[in-house]
């Protein structure tokens, strides 16, 4: 008996300090994003715009593998692409993955401020998305940001080569059209909230946890705060406006979808998703670009890129 109180007494010290470590990890976690706002607020360089000619990419490429096919007399002779400098209209390419947080959506909101004063309404936007989702309102920040090229009367694609689930569908539903590969997931659109809770290990050890507040709701669940069935209440309504938000913006962008036949956080294969009306075409983000190379439409990406200091690397690698 004496020696499974003592390894019980262990396995607890080791709950408590890892419960410590949790704490200091949070400490330190809130002291760079100090850090790092302080830094973000003195003067940095100036951003990096990087522009491609992607149709003129690729049509480099495919002549030098027929250059390459023939015998090597010919190949001198075989003549060099010229670029075609008359097109009917232009096809901006931006590219957006973003992360649990979507820091990204400061890069695409830079990307945006320059499409939306030099496209016009012949013209067209595609964003290739791949994400998960994340925050909510980091997503809900990137899709009103992508709602901007909408609203500019510029036509909006949205091309999904992996994933647009939960945040990431939520940005792709404000697109004019969306298309997606054909094994691509798509939908999750639902919220999710969760946390450990530490207070029965915390009885256990005699460890109490005081917290005050100025307003009822200022606090409901924490890891060290006897959940009710009132806090739980409170959180749960928070999720549904959260969820109806969702909904709502999906509703307003996709009229003639089936919201509550697809809004149960479930999700698809786009093949299934575009039965569903989730999905426009099926077709990979790179086999859309070359029809419109082909219709005579300057395929041309833009990428703000700024260098990352070692905080930003540090807070990235955190998230």
């Amino acid at each position: 008996m004496q020696t499974t109180l003592g390894i019980l007494e262990a396995v607890l010290l080791i709950l408590v300090i890892l419960v410590a470590f949790a704490v200091l990890a949070t400490a330190l976690l809130a002291l760079l994003r100090l850090v790092r706002g302080k830094r973000g607020s003195k003067k940095q360089r100036d951003t990096e715009l990087e522009l491609v000619h992607l149709d003129q990419d690729l049509a480099d490429r495919v002549h030098e593998v027929k250059r390459n096919l023939l015998p090597e007399k010919q190949r001198k002779k075989f003549p060099k692409v010229k670029p075609d400098e008359s097109y009917d209209s232009t096809v901006f390419v931006l590219d957006f993955h973003p992360s649990l947080r979507a820091h990204e959506v400061d890069t695409l909101r830079k990307e945006i401020d320059i499409v939306v004063q030099v496209a016009t309404p012949k013209d067209e936007v595609l964003v290739r998305i791949d994400s998960p989702g994340g925050t909510v309102n980091g997503y809900g920040h990137a899709a009103s940001q992508l709602l901007r090229v909408h609203d500019s009367g510029i036509p909006l694609t949205i091309c999904v080569d992996e994933v647009a689930a939960s945040g990431g569908y939520m940005c792709a539903a404000v697109a004019d059209k969306i298309i997606a590969a054909p094994f691509a997931y798509i939908g999750s659109i639902g919220v999710v909230a969760g946390m450990p809770n530490f207070v029965g290990l915390m009885k256990k050890m005699g460890v109490g946890y005081l917290e005050l507040t100025a307003g009822e709701n200022k606090r409901t669940l924490t890891p060290f705060s006897e959940p009710t069935p009132e806090k739980e209440a409170i959180e749960l309504q928070r999720l549904e406006a959260i969820h109806n938000a969702f909904k709502n913006l999906i509703k307003q962008r996709r009229p003639n979808l089936d919201i509550n036949k697809v809004a149960d956080g479930n999700y698809w294969l786009a093949v299934d998703a575009k039965e569903l009306g989730l999905v426009d075409i099926i077709q990979t983000s790179d086999e859309y670009l070359i029809e419109q190379s082909k219709a005579n439409r300057r395929i041309l990406k833009i990428s703000c890129k700024r260098e990352k200091k070692a905080i930003s690397k540090l807070m990235d690698a955190l998230d």
